[in-house]
């Protein structure tokens, strides 16, 4: 559909709003699993593997604890242990703000995390007051996106049509629904979903990527790595995504987006090429001085 008619702008919250190397959200993820080990008196590596396996099934660790008969979980107090978090981390973004703010109609947030949870967020991002509505898990009556009805309860909340709506989103899965009931998708990628990409382009499993970072020099310790594999050879190489002034141009594929689309460029395809080449410059630019085995 042309951009043009879009009337309503949503947005998940947590790893779209902010990018993932925050390090917020998987300080979520390890208090999930805490959480779980204490109240099932189990090793965290267990607790892990139970917390993947609810969220793989239901689409959230909390949904998976609602629906097992042995967990007696009060949905209240465990969202509240995992949003017991730091966000330091997290600074104004201005020029996400002004994009934001620029975007032509009401804007809405979208999340399987708490209100509470979102206004924090949207505090330390200097967000606040620009969003008309956050639609949480509680709204949801604690049933989280992908499932449609969840979608529904959004779109009966908000008013908004959903043909005339598009949706930013970290997650494939969760904009499947939204796609099949007619809103523009847009896939919110970022270092993190980068890194995916490039695994899945050249095969490389995650004992492989593990693998590479336990070899690691000192400064690229903290970086993002894209791993590549060499078609002749299958050796394993890597980008150190993370150095490099054209780090920038991918850190914001969100707000590179949404300039784009104020600026008038409305066709879908032309857009997502615009992002993809400069995701591919600033892979290249970084490929020359710090591609490495």
């Amino acid at each position: 559909m042309s951009l043009s008619l879009i009337k309503s702008w949503v947005f998940d919250l947590d790893n779209t709003l902010y990018d993932p190397e925050e390090d917020i959200f998987s300080q979520i993820d390890k208090k999930m699993t805490s959480f779980i080990s204490k109240r099932f008196d189990i090793n965290t590596n267990d607790a892990f593997n139970i917390q993947k396996e609810y969220f793989l099934e239901y689409g959230t660790t909390l949904a998976g604890l609602m629906n097992d008969k042995n967990s007696n979980i009060d949905p209240d107090e465990f969202l509240e242990y995992v949003h017991n978090i730091d966000l330091k981390s997290l600074n104004p973004n201005l020029e996400l703000k002004k994009a934001i703010t620029n975007l032509i109609g009401p804007k809405f947030i979208f999340t399987n995390g708490t209100k509470y949870h979102a206004e924090n967020v949207i505090r330390k991002l200097d967000l606040e007051n620009v969003f008309e509505f956050i639609f949480d898990i509680k709204e949801a009556n604690y049933i989280p996106k992908p499932n449609i009805e969840t979608y529904d309860s959004f779109f009966e909340s908000t008013g908004i049509n959903p043909k005339t709506s598009i949706m930013f989103e970290d997650m494939g899965r969760n904009l499947i629904p939204a796609k099949d009931l007619g809103m523009t998708t847009v896939l919110a990628a970022a270092p993190y979903g980068i890194q995916k990409g490039f695994q899945s382009l050249y095969d490389v499993t995650n004992e492989e990527l593990e693998a590479i970072k336990r070899y690691l020099p000192k400064w690229s310790e903290n970086s993002t790595i894209l791993p590549i594999r060499d078609e002749e050879t299958g050796e394993l190489k890597y980008i150190d995504f993370s150095h490099g002034n054209a780090y920038d141009i991918a850190i914001r594929p969100l707000q590179t987006l949404l300039n784009n689309i104020q600026n008038g460029i409305e066709d879908e395809e032309v857009l997502m090429q615009g992002l993809l080449e400069g995701m591919a410059k600033s892979a290249g630019e970084l490929a020359s001085p710090f591609i490495s085995e």
